[in-house]
């Protein structure tokens, strides 16, 4: 049998430049780590803040069906259509006579403003 050597050497050209990009190429891989790690950091922090938000909801949720159960069942009243065309002449009058008696002096309170302004 022939007797083999099993070291060899091989030639390589531009070992400066091969040496370099091996480098640059291994600083690139570093930074993708780095933003790896930043990322799977950030998704945990999502994922806890959304697992708090989840149990905030259920607070509240519990809270809101325990307030629905303390507080007394009574529909909103309103006003029917009957009861509005009851409504006698007098009384919209009276509302509306109010209505101007305080337009009147919200104008004169303001023709007082204006004054000092002016004054000053």
């Amino acid at each position: 049998m022939a007797k083999t050597d099993d070291n060899f050497y091989v030639g390589v050209k531009k070992p400066k430049e091969v040496r370099k990009s091996l480098l640059e190429s291994s600083k690139k891989i570093i930074e993708n780590l780095k933003d790896y790690e930043k990322i799977m950091s950030i998704r945990e922090e999502k994922s806890k803040k959304t697992a708090e938000f989840k149990k905030k909801i259920d607070e509240i949720t519990e809270l809101f069906s325990f307030l629905k159960k303390t507080f007394p069942r009574q529909g909103i009243q309103t006003e029917s259509k009957e009861s509005s065309k009851t409504r006698t002449g007098k009384q919209t009058q009276k509302k509306v006579k109010i209505e101007n008696e305080e337009i009147a002096r919200l104008e004169t309170d303001l023709a007082e403003i204006e004054a000092r302004l002016n004054s000053m």
